[in-house]
């Protein structure tokens, strides 16, 4: 006996396409799944390690004269590496400066940042530093007195930005109101450059 199956091509061709869309749908919402798992699962948890920036403490000795009195040679500080990747410089911020000419970093105070006015002012034989029309003194409030190398340097950058510290710029000095090797001598400092900022003393 003989039994004739009639196929329908219709049909089976139908199948076809829906097992074909099944798969795919099923493809993509594992990787779908996958990604929002790994995303869940991952970013929070280096978050909560590294605080988003990767912050961390180093002991430093200082080794120099610039900041002293304030800060004599010889003293060891805690410094917080990275920090500015994640927060913004303050005026008053004691940072570690990365100095092309230098392997170690300097130790200077932030002294003029973004949007801030800055000119020079005749005094004796030297000038003033004014920020935002006060004239800029030292940790003692003893005004800082500049050369006329220093002034030189300094009016470059006053002349360039029109008076006004553009953004991402800082003025940098030591607390040597003479001045000392910062932003003085080299002019203003970018961002990038601020390695981490002095947290105790």
């Amino acid at each position: 006996m003989v039994i004739t199956v009639t196929v329908n091509k219709k049909i089976i061709r139908s199948g076809i396409a829906m097992l074909l869309v099944g798969v795919f749908v099923s493809a993509v919402s594992l990787v779908i799944y996958s990604f929002l798992f790994r995303a869940h699962t991952t970013l929070p948890a280096q978050a909560d390690k590294t605080g988003g920036c990767d912050i961390y403490d180093k002991t430093e000795t200082v080794n120099g004269t610039s900041l002293a009195p304030f800060i004599a040679n010889g003293t060891t500080v805690t410094a917080a590496y990275n920090y500015y990747h994640c927060h913004t410089v303050q005026r008053g911020d004691i940072v570690l400066y990365k100095y092309s000419g230098d392997k170690n970093p300097l130790i200077k105070i932030v002294q003029g940042i973004p949007g801030d006015t800055f000119s020079l002012q005749p005094s004796g034989s030297g000038w003033h530093m004014l920020i935002n029309g006060a004239v800029l003194a030292n940790k003692e409030n003893i005004p800082y007195v500049f050369d006329a190398q220093k002034k030189k340097m300094l009016d470059l950058y006053v002349t360039d930005y029109q008076g006004k510290i553009p953004a991402s710029a800082y003025l940098i000095l030591g607390d040597n109101p003479a001045g000392t090797l910062d932003s003085s001598a080299f002019g203003l400092v970018g961002r990038e450059d601020l390695l981490a900022k002095v947290t105790a003393l």
